[in-house]
């Protein structure tokens, strides 16, 4: 037994596909948006409650291994291993698929949630020991309660797979266990078509950008702040100004977390220097591209931008309308023109600009505080019902209490009228944020799931 009621893994094994790839398409084509994506897991924990549907634990688990099992033969390239700077080896490996015990009843860990315990429920580290060629795209870990409750740990690798492609895998995963998968997944090498690969890639590039200028050794604190729909409609209403006059959720909530953030690390630094801030986000470009993408099209089909609030010259100050228009703004750049610059052999270089102007700005003398957001508010993550229900909730691994700082994650709740706000920030400027009166007027601090 190890500590949080999580025993050791009873099962580990390969899922592979439920039939063999063509060989015709065995090789799958990077983009270069790939090329530029970090070799790390991106976790999630799916919880399914114990409903009484009178289905045994063990045939659920069978359901789901050969679901997974068909998903994979759908969603080939996922089923395979990288196998240098710009081709996947669609060679039907498979995902890496664990089962364990938990000891406890799934409400002792989530009502509330107890955020030291989801690290235990994954099935392997953020940053893998084994070369990127060995690494599986997907890993799963089954954690069957002793209520009879289910919590799927998903890791999926990113140089790979984003958000979009990730949740639609497993939303048709999850259609495929239901018996209700009657379309085809149209897997091919669009991206790789639009946004071509660079034959001479050097790894290093990967590493440019807010990732690693966010990356740090010391350990953070993550904390869960949840905006219902009237606090989210009364914060827009806050957030509007003549250049925004009708802010996105996901805009506001950002601008709220960038603003209180930014204020807890003044007060806990006690800093004399004016420093300026940056927020770097990530833009999904499938429905900007013309014509648009499906959300299942298989890639990092994403670009981060980042845009500067600088105290010393911008009159408006740190006035929430303010920072939701300078996110806007930024937003917008993203337009059918620039995404043009961005397509064919000549995007490589455009893309390679734009991360440079970027680093330039980390790099900034007067040392500016660098926050990310990601935003997966539109995902559908509550979609993956394989046959016993819609999860009860779904949350963000820890990742970035031990990978990054001063990042922010966004989802929808399980409502779908909500936002969820994964924060983590050094541990004395969590201890103030958490406590910041604006942020609070918004936000509820952990609650529990089931309320």
């Amino acid at each position: 037994m190890v500590e949080m009621g999580v025993e050791a893994t009873t099962t580990r094994e390969a899922i592979k596909p439920s039939s063999p790839t063509p060989p015709h398409l065995r090789t799958f084509k990077l983009s270069f948006l790939d090329q530029f994506s970090p070799l790390m897991y991106f976790p999630f924990v799916f919880f399914y409650p114990a409903t009484g549907d009178q289905i045994p634990v063990e045939n659920k688990i069978a359901l789901l291994k050969d679901s997974l099992s068909k998903a994979l033969a759908r969603f080939y390239p996922i089923a395979g291993r990288i196998k240098d700077a710009t081709t996947i080896d669609c060679n039907d490996e498979g995902a890496l698929y664990m089962e364990a015990r938990v000891s406890c009843s799934m409400s002792e860990c989530i009502s509330p949630p107890k955020m030291e315990l989801l690290e235990s429920f994954l099935p392997c580290e953020i940053i893998s020991k084994e070369p990127p060629e060995e690494v599986a795209q997907i890993a799963v870990k089954a954690n069957i309660f002793s209520c009879g409750g289910i919590a799927l740990g998903m890791c999926f690798f990113h140089k790979l797979i984003d958000a979009a492609t990730f949740t639609a895998f497993v939303k048709d995963w999850a259609a495929i266990a239901r018996e209700n998968c009657d379309k085809e997944v149209n897997v091919d090498n669009t991206a790789a078509t639009i946004f071509p690969p660079n034959e001479e890639f050097s790894p290093a590039l990967a590493s440019t950008g807010e990732l690693s200028s966010m990356a740090k050794e010391a350990q953070g604190r993550i904390q869960r702040f949840v905006f219902d729909a009237a606090a989210l409609s009364s914060l827009k209403a806050k957030a509007r100004s003549e250049q925004v006059p009708n802010p996105s959720r996901s805009g506001a909530v950002s601008g709220l977390i960038w603003k209180s953030a930014f204020k807890a690390f003044r007060e806990a630094s006690s800093e004399s220097q004016i420093r300026p801030s940056l927020l770097t986000f990530s833009i999904n470009l499938r429905p900007r591209l013309k014509p648009s993408l499906p959300q299942h099209t298989v890639g990092n089909i994403f670009l981060t931008k980042t845009t500067c609030y600088d105290p010393t010259t911008e009159k408006n100050g740190e006035e929430l309308p303010h920072l939701v228009s300078l996110i806007r703004k930024t937003v917008d750049k993203v337009d059918l023109d620039y995404l043009q610059k961005l397509q064919g052999k000549e995007g490589y270089k455009e893309i390679h600009k734009s991360l440079e102007e970027e680093q330039a700005m980390y790099s900034d003398s007067r040392k500016p505080i660098i926050y990310g957001v990601a935003s997966m508010c539109t995902m559908g993550f509550y979609e993956a019902d394989f046959g016993w229900g819609k999860p009860i909730w779904v949350a963000l691994g820890p990742i970035v209490k031990t990978f990054l700082k001063n990042f922010i994650l966004q989802k929808e709740t399980s409502c779908g009228d909500g936002i969820e706000a994964w924060v983590v920030l050094d541990k004395e400027e969590m201890a103030i944020f958490e406590s910041d009166p604006e942020l609070l007027a918004y936000a509820t601090v952990n609650p529990d799931v089931y309320s």
